[in-house]
């Protein structure tokens, strides 16, 4: 990550452990709700997703709720989503990075992200001290199983206008 990029508020919020805990969270609601491990590239359009307070605030509340429907009834607020997700490669990266160092995730041969043998708590005390982190957790939930029912990540990609 480029510190001329970010301020440094926008370097607290999107520190490897911070973010990996969110994507953590995320890859354990998808795994939960699907029954399989996360396409290796949907962190790069989750994370944004849910760093992200316009688009985090825009988000459903049913996991039964269309996410191409969602996607083409927002796309004023997604409009430049390929940016975002590009400005946030590096944040992804090294939360992965993180999250791989420190044992909690893998890379199955079949390009999926399945745990590793440490663990961390589902709902860490220091998350229910702050709301703004509470709320981040909550949306990261939500994206982990609301994600575990979207089409094909190359579907998804095309939609949000994004190119791997």
């Amino acid at each position: 990550m480029d510190a001329k990029d970010f301020s440094e508020e926008e370097h607290s919020l999107f520190n490897p452990a911070y973010a990996g805990f969110l994507l953590f969270t995320m890859i354990r609601e998808y795994s939960r709700e699907s029954q399989t491990g996360m396409h290796c590239s949907l962190p790069f359009i989750l994370l944004p997703m849910s760093l992200n307070p316009t688009i985090a605030t825009q988000l459903p509340s049913d996991k039964r709720s269309s996410l191409l429907a969602w996607i083409s009834s927002h796309q004023g607020e997604l409009g430049d989503f390929a940016e975002l997700a590009m400005t946030y490669q590096p944040i992804v990266m090294t939360a992965i990075a993180f999250l791989m160092e420190k044992s909690l995730l893998v890379l199955s041969d079949d390009g999926e992200f399945l745990f590793g043998p440490a663990t961390v708590p589902k709902n860490p005390s220091l998350f229910s001290k702050n709301e703004n982190m509470r709320n981040a957790m909550r949306t990261a939930n939500f994206l982990g199983r609301w994600f575990a029912h979207a089409p094909p990540i190359e579907t998804l990609y095309a939609q949000l206008g994004v190119r791997p």
